[in-house]
């Protein structure tokens, strides 16, 4: 005797986690802030600070290091516009279906991260002693970890299958 199955189609699939593995990972944003925190601080120290040769980017830096300065404070901005769109994710403030949205933080972060590596690559001269301009190198690593942190997160909670 042979029975036959009716045809059946799959409407949606759904990931299920357990509870006990996603507790430590679901806070993970914040560390993600707390570095990308710190990434700003040094990048605002790094234009304040009168170690670029002597002289500081605010104060008396001339035309040969202006780019370095209006990189610098389009870094901020981002560093700054990453931070907030990480927090708003992470509290649900922001919920879009736009795939584009969902990873403005991280588009954010690496933007920041790229303003960052061409501010400090357009400073033409380059001495130990400039103490800025290693800020300003730590500083875009900062970014870029915590924009790879923040993927990381934004992968595992709000991606649906």
């Amino acid at each position: 005797m042979i029975l036959i199955m009716p045809k059946r189609t799959v409407v949606r699939t759904t990931v299920v986690r357990s509870g006990s593995s996603s507790t430590h990972l679901d806070q993970i944003w914040v560390l993600a802030v707390i570095i990308a925190l710190v990434a700003l601080i040094f990048t605002i120290i790094s234009v304040a600070a009168p170690g670029w040769d002597g002289r500081s980017l605010l104060k008396n830096c001339g035309n040969y290091c202006l780019s370095t300065t209006v990189l610098s404070f389009i870094a901020i901005f981002l560093l700054i516009l990453g931070i907030i769109s990480t927090v708003l994710f992470a509290k649900r403030l922001i919920m879009s279906f736009s795939s584009t949205i969902k990873m403005s933080a991280v588009i954010f972060l690496a933007l920041a991260g790229v303003a960052i590596v061409a501010a400090y690559a357009t400073y033409g001269l380059h001495r130990p002693d400039h103490y800025s301009y290693y800020l300003m190198i730590t500083s875009g690593i900062f970014t870029f970890i915590s924009s790879i942190i923040v993927s990381f997160w934004l992968g595992r909670n709000w991606i649906t299958v």
